[in-house]
């Protein structure tokens, strides 16, 4: 599980929670995971799916892609 605390001009706004769903495909790759947003709220659900290879920073940025193309609409 990722947590971030998110801050906006240093004021905390909201904690991004991100869990590990575990592995799509066990037979084909161990490395391909599904990760789901968790937190804030309106985000719940949403899946990101993400080779564990390629570190977190690569997990965190594209789940704020997502976070900030939903916030825009």
């Amino acid at each position: 599980m990722l947590i971030i605390k998110v801050f906006i001009n240093e004021n905390p706004i909201d904690i991004v929670l991100i869990h590990n769903k575990g592995a799509v495909h066990e037979e084909m790759s161990l490395d391909l995971c599904e990760y789901r947003i968790e937190k804030p709220e309106i985000y719940k659900n949403i899946s990101i799916y993400h080779y564990r290879s390629d570190g977190w920073s690569v997990l965190l940025e594209n789940a704020l892609k997502i976070i900030n193309n939903k916030g825009g609409k």
